[in-house]
């Protein structure tokens, strides 16, 4: 994966962040997480979003609700990967300086 470099901090800190994402899918949500990079912003969610579509109201041009948008669409946005992930988890859980094993 990084090909013998060194991992930096930031790195470290990113690996810890989605592990603790990941934790909490598998404690609450049966490992369901969503994360979404859209052109100009990040989204993340627990669980996977709807993917059932309202034919009637989708053809009609309501998409408001259906396939997930809506879901989606509420998430806030965060301008990085980072940023989403310290929005997202709870803030009382540290982060260790040195890489988390397993």
């Amino acid at each position: 994966m990084n090909q013998g470099k060194e991992i930096s901090r930031h790195e470290r800190r990113l690996l810890q962040m989605l592990r603790l994402a990941e934790k909490l899918a598998v404690d609450l949500k049966d490992g369901h997480l969503t994360i979404l990079r859209f052109t100009t912003h990040w989204k993340i969610m627990l669980g996977t979003p709807e993917m059932t579509i309202d034919f009637p109201r989708a053809l009609d041009g309501d998409i408001t609700d259906t396939c997930g948008y809506g879901e989606v669409k509420k998430l806030p946005g965060f301008d990085s990967l980072e940023a989403t992930f310290e929005g997202f988890l709870p803030v009382d859980i540290p982060l260790k300086d040195e890489c988390c094993e397993g």
